[in-house]
Formats: C-alpha cells, structure tokens, sequence
C-alpha cells in the first residue's frame, strides 16, 4: 500500500490522465525519495518481496489494496488498485461491491467504536468524565 519510489513513478505516468496535480501522500513519497532514498529502497524491497511470496492471485491481490485504499482515502491507489482490478479480469460491478462492503464495514466498525467511547453519556452529561486532551 505505501507509495514507494518505483511506484510513486508509475503512478506518476498511470494517473496523469486521470489527475493532473500530484496527491499529498505522492509529494510526500517525492520527499521521502529525494532526502532519504535509503527509505523508499527499503520499501521497493519490500514490495518485491510480497510479489515473490504472493499466495493469493492477481485478481484477488486487487480487491485486497482496493479495499484497503478506500478505507486509508489514498486516491492515487485506489486509482491504481481499480485499474490494476479491472487489469487482472475484474468488473466494475464487482468493484462496485467492494466499495459498498468498505463502506458498510467501516460505518459498522465506527459506530460500534462511538459507541464504546460514549457509552457512558449520562456520566459525560454530568460532567464526570475528563477528557485527557484537556488544557
């Protein structure tokens, strides 16, 4: 999912025709790459490792870093994972329940986390619950 140097160039030509500007995480993989290229090395190793050990095939890997993509709002990979998506055989319907499932998944997973931080309101309404973020 990280932008890596070899990645932050191809996304660079993929998404050109789909965006013009650069996104905030590609300019950050930009800086990363000009003032610590050691870094952005690593995760190129790293990438190449999960391509020699993927388990999973092609199609499935998409659906994978889609999912994940819509959930951590990277637009320029969840450009790439759509496209790699449809690339590996997928349709856009099928794509389309992804998207819904993300987003079924993570209102699920946030209320039931808001819930848990707030269930007790009446004691937050009575002002006895500190908030540690207080000044």
């Amino acid at each position: 999912m990280y932008a890596t140097r070899g990645a932050v160039k191809r996304r660079r030509t993929a998404t050109r025709a789909v965006s013009a500007p650069l996104s905030k995480e590609s300019q950050r993989m930009r800086m990363l790459e000009e003032l610590f290229p050691e870094y952005t090395a690593k995760l190129d190793e790293i990438d190449e490792l999960y391509r020699e050990k993927r388990y999973i095939d092609e199609k499935t890997y998409q659906f994978i870093c889609f999912a994940l993509s819509i959930k951590a709002r990277s637009k320029p990979c969840v450009l790439k994972h759509f496209k790699g998506a449809l690339d590996a055989g997928a349709t856009v319907k099928e794509l389309n329940y992804i998207l819904a499932l993300v987003m079924r998944e993570a209102a699920g997973a946030d209320d039931c986390w808001t819930h848990d931080v707030i269930d007790d309101w009446q004691e937050i309404v009575d002002g006895n619950v500190s908030c540690s973020c207080e000044q």
